[in-house]
């Protein structure tokens, strides 16, 4: 029942909605659910507003319109999901410096109007395309975390192609070792070093 949900309980069931991509067939998100979040509003985390502007984002996808908070809340969302600061780990430099190796026009950190932002935006053969960096936490084990394929999932459905580079991958062609690269990326394939070679295999490239 969602009178009985505390704040941070509606937050978490509405992003496991969105994670698992699952539209209840109740009236689950209705105008109940909206003037719940409401009620709630002023108690809501930043954690708990960034988890429902992926809920918000999910719900658009699927066409639910009928339970969205007030606009004032919604943009609260947006403000908290947009406002999170990024610091590059080495292993993000790592991979930059690799796109720019390869003659590639990179830029690091874009923010999007949806509020993700994207590690790198790459312009290859007249398209522009977004590579994201998954260092630990965003997996389970050998798993993507939940909150990894959501972000993969809705960057899609906004239109962007995004090809990922999982750490364990590229530590390991670090540690295996590779010739000296080539300036002319024409045999680039054959001659780059192994992670940059990972880099041309990227979907899209």
């Amino acid at each position: 029942r969602l009178d009985e949900c505390a704040d941070q309980e509606l937050c978490n069931a509405a992003w496991a909605f969105a994670v698992f991509d699952h539209v209840p067939r109740s009236e689950l998100f209705g105008a109940h659910f909206g003037a719940r979040c409401e009620a709630l509003s002023a108690r809501f985390s930043r954690s708990g507003l960034c988890q429902l502007h992926q809920w918000r984002i999910w719900a658009a996808e699927r066409a639910l319109h009928e339970g969205m908070p007030s606009p004032r809340l919604l943009e609260r969302c947006h403000s908290a999901f947009e406002d999170g600061s990024a610091t590059a780990s080495s292993l993000q430099r790592a991979v930059g410096d690799g796109l720019a190796a390869l003659g590639l026009r990179v830029e690091e950190e874009v923010q999007l109007s949806s509020g993700y932002s994207l590690d790198f935006v790459v312009d290859w053969r007249g398209q522009r395309l977004g590579v994201e960096v998954d260092g630990p936490s965003h997996f389970v084990g050998e798993a993507p975390s939940g909150r990894t394929m959501l972000k993969r999932r809705q960057l899609r459905s906004l239109g962007w192609r995004v090809a990922p580079v999982p750490y364990l991958e590229w530590n390991g062609l670090a540690q295996a070792g590779s010739p000296t690269p080539s300036p002319d990326l024409e045999v680039a394939r054959q001659q780059q070093p192994q992670q940059q070679q990972r880099l041309l295999e990227l979907p899209g490239l």
